[in-house]
């Protein structure tokens, strides 16, 4: 029995650090599509206002729309008429105009206006 003791508690310990971990990553994924979402908003005020999108992020920010979100952590893509445009977030979710929704993108490719 004194030699079980020290073997469940490597057990249990193992397990708890996985579990740590997994929780870790389930939250970046939550923060991941937060950011993402803000972004969209951004966006689409931007095109209310405008009648299109912006050709880069950085027009959002010197329009004073993207309070505390750090733009630079997103690939954006515009079409050349700026009536869409597409936003690759962390992780790989992607924003599209056309389809207005959060979505897993496996590659770039995926994730264009």
């Amino acid at each position: 029995m004194f030699f079980l003791t020290p073997i469940l508690a490597g057990i249990i310990l193992a397990g708890t650090l996985g579990a740590g971990s997994y929780v870790t990553e389930q939250a970046r994924d939550v923060v991941s599509k937060y950011n993402l979402s803000q972004i969209s908003h951004v966006l689409e005020i931007y095109y209310t206002e405008d009648g299109k999108y912006p050709k880069n992020l950085d027009e959002v920010v010197k329009k004073g729309e993207a309070k505390n979100i750090n733009v630079s952590e997103f690939k954006y893509s515009a079409s050349g008429d700026g009536q869409s445009v597409a936003v690759l977030g962390a992780k790989s979710y992607c924003w599209r105009s056309e389809d207005r929704k959060i979505l897993e993108a496996t590659s770039t490719a995926l994730c264009q206006p």
